[in-house]
């Protein structure tokens, strides 16, 4: 099964293959990219999830994840594990969810108490004064590039259908760094 949704093992983070895989996207949107590395990942879940549930601190360990924020405050939250699996990949738009904008969130929101200023503590880069009314943050690994790929385009179908391209600053995070090895 796991050939079939595109797993592969890498033992470390690959420059090549992470130019490669997002100069496709420069083609279709303007976003920031940001590599991440293993201890930003691990600083972001030690320091900057306020709750002990375990189910909701598993959520941020997920490999794929989507973010929509308005105003900097959390709308919409997605992960790999949320969105029902297709022959060769898994369909994001899940119970419609991708069919209106801010797209409808997989899971109470409110349960994650999660702000942008939570992110931009740990990734600089994510401007906090920003003239965009929304954020995206795409969190993406080449362990799963077909997942990865396809919740991209997920969002990028999303912003499109609903004419927010302009309205809307994404930035992309690479993971790679973190999961080199664990699969």
């Amino acid at each position: 099964m796991s050939k079939l949704y595109g797993f592969e093992t890498i033992k470390d983070f690959d420059e090549q293959k992470y130019l490669s895989f997002i100069s496709d996207i420069k083609k279709q949107i303007d976003f920031t990219s940001i590599v991440s590395d293993s201890s930003q990942y691990v600083n972001f879940f030690l320091n900057e999830i306020k709750t002990n549930d375990y189910l909701v601190r598993k959520h941020f360990f997920q490999p794929v994840q989507i973010l929509y924020f308005e105003n900097k405050k959390l709308k919409s939250f997605h992960i790999n594990c949320f969105a029902k699996g297709k022959l060769t990949n898994i369909n994001w738009n899940t119970d419609n969810r991708f069919s209106t904008f801010i797209p409808k969130s997989a899971i109470d929101i409110d349960t994650l108490g999660v702000t942008l200023e939570n992110y931009n503590n740990i990734y600089k880069e994510i401007n906090l004064n920003s003239d965009k009314k929304y954020t995206i943050i795409i969190f993406w690994t080449s362990v799963i590039k077909k997942i990865s790929k396809s919740a991209i385009q997920t969002v990028i179908d999303n912003l499109n259908a609903f004419n927010k391209v302009s309205d809307t600053k994404i930035y992309l995070i690479n993971t790679d760094k973190f999961f080199a090895g664990k699969y």
